[in-house]
């Protein structure tokens, strides 16, 4: 498993479906088990499928278990995830919640992955 992060639309999945045409862009929020089962898969927006099991009231360990679970699939080629950890602290409680439970997932992705790269403009910075 591959990661890639960057800032919003700066590519990231034009970036990497570009790597692995073949496989089946599965989307945050929405993710299926059912829809990866047996084929090569690229999930995109993992921030969003975060943001939203936040909203609905899981906890950060379930969420993180679920993404690592998910990381661990065979066929998981690559998960893309905004960068939200930059810039100004948000006002709201929720969202600063959001912020740093993204991030700490993120930081346990990327000491799994096999490559860890930040796209900048449709251009990757490799990271690891």
């Amino acid at each position: 498993m591959r990661l890639y992060m960057g800032g919003a639309f700066q590519g990231k999945k034009d970036y990497v479906m570009a790597l692995f045409p073949d496989a089946y862009p599965a989307e945050g929020e929405s993710f299926s088990e059912d829809a990866v089962a047996g084929r090569d898969f690229v999930w995109n927006n993992l921030h969003l499928y975060i943001r939203d099991g936040l909203a609905k009231g899981r906890s950060e360990s379930e969420i993180e278990e679920k993404v690592l679970k998910i990381a661990d699939m065979p066929g998981c080629l690559a998960l893309i995830c905004n960068e939200v950890g930059s810039g100004v602290v948000p006002i709201k409680k929720e969202e600063r919640i959001f912020r740093e439970v993204c991030g700490r997932i993120m930081t346990k992705l990327a000491a799994k992955a096999e490559g860890v790269e930040r796209i900048v403009c449709g251009i990757a910075v490799k990271i690891k």
